[in-house]
């Protein structure tokens, strides 16, 4: 259903799974500000959630709302309306989205005591059902903002970066920023699954990548594919971490990935892929350059080679800087 035109600016990033690093408040001329909170938020608890952020019962509370404190402070300070894109209608509405995310739980510890491809599959159904119902709230949530007259900025994790394909398709224009980022082989299954691509049109060894992916990203420290320490963590190095993680998974043959799984030894990508992990500590930057170098080469076909082929060279060294 078309609404009215008006430009939301949406701002993706990478982030790890504890928090985000972009701290910059949104433009002061924005009326409503959307975050991204994945459990999502009954709509009358919005005050109470307010006044917990005014109170600073987040700053210090660890987690994805403690980083994001600063920011959201500032907007509301500012004269924004701050509200979660995931912000349910009723407690009917908040009961499905997390009986949606206990399901994908519930998958996900199935998929991981026996990893059967029918397992895995199943992962990945109750994954994008969730995520389908997580979109569906932060669409509504900005076609409300949008059709009440208000300035809309939204910031988000790169996973939900097709969000601007879907709010183009409700007829809301937007402005996209977003620096070049490979996505994983995990949000390549979501993402296909979430675009109606029917569960038995994926190819297994995408699934087999996808579940790898997603117990990397999800079970291991985050940088620690290229031997960052937590004290170096950024988005810059998270997207680097991406870069090679999908890399290393794509360069693995399929019995690769099946002892993998069998085994559940996820970081066994790094030695199985020859990538150039230094055990002094972080990989340098010229050591994973020259790698990407030699994986582009050899598998030129490869969605790892194809991204960094098509990179500028300024934008080369600035996901080898991260």
């Amino acid at each position: 259903m078309a609404v009215a035109k008006s430009k939301v600016r949406l701002k993706f990033e990478p982030h790890p799974k504890d928090g985000i690093y972009d701290k910059a408040p949104p433009d002061p001329k924005v009326d409503l500000f959307v975050f991204e909170d994945g459990g999502g938020l009954p709509k009358d608890r919005l005050p109470q959630f307010k006044d917990r952020l005014r109170s600073g019962t987040f700053e210090k509370g660890g987690g994805f709302r403690s980083s994001a404190f600063k920011f959201l402070r500032v907007a509301m300070e500012g004269g924004a309306e701050v509200v979660p894109g995931e912000m349910t209608g009723s407690r009917a509405e908040q009961a499905k989205l997390s009986a949606l995310d206990r399901r994908m739980g519930d998958e996900l510890s199935n998929a991981t005591f026996e990893t059967h491809m029918w397992n895995i599959k199943d992962f990945f159904d109750a994954y994008s059902a969730f995520y389908t119902e997580r979109h569906r709230l932060i669409r509504r949530t900005i076609r409300d903002g949008v059709a009440a007259g208000s300035k809309v900025e939204a910031r988000y994790g790169d996973t939900h970066s097709i969000l601007s394909k879907e709010l183009t398709e409700d007829g809301i224009e937007t402005e996209r920023q977003m620096e070049p980022t490979l996505m994983g082989w995990n949000t390549s299954v979501l993402r296909r699954r979430m675009r109606g691509v029917g569960r038995d049109e994926i190819p297994e060894i995408d699934y087999k990548r996808g579940f790898v992916a997603f117990m990397t990203e999800a079970y291991l420290p985050t940088g620690w594919s290229i031997g960052a320490k937590s004290g170096q963590i950024n988005a810059g190095t998270v997207k680097l971490a991406s870069l090679v993680e999908t890399t290393m998974i794509e360069k693995l043959p399929e019995p690769t990935l099946d002892n993998i799984l069998e085994t559940k030894d996820f970081a066994a990508i790094t030695e199985e892929s020859g990538f150039p992990l230094s055990i002094k500590g972080r990989t340098r930057p010229r050591a994973i350059e020259k790698w990407l170098d030699a994986n582009a080469k050899d598998h030129p076909e490869g969605i790892s080679a194809r991204f960094w082929k098509h990179l500028s060279k300024e934008n080369r060294k600035a996901i080898l800087s991260g």
